[in-house]
């Protein structure tokens, strides 16, 4: 992860970029997902994409997908 990036991480998606905890001061408690392929190419480049706002709220958004059979 960049140095600049105040992130602790929880989990990871199934490429194995991580999904955070946003310490920052600006994004305390956010939900953060970092795309680590663009670091990989361009190391002045960081993808950071908030996810969710609080833990809880991400929490909210995860369901289970319902069965059609």
């Amino acid at each position: 992860m960049p140095n600049d990036t105040f992130a602790f991480p929880f989990a990871t998606d199934s490429f194995g970029d991580p999904i955070c905890f946003d310490l920052s001061e600006e994004r305390y408690g956010a939900v953060v997902f970092i795309d680590l392929v663009p670091m990989w190419t361009d190391h002045s480049k960081k993808d950071l994409y908030v996810i969710a706002g609080s833990f809880t709220e991400f929490l909210e958004m995860l369901y289970e997908p319902e069965d059609d059979d």
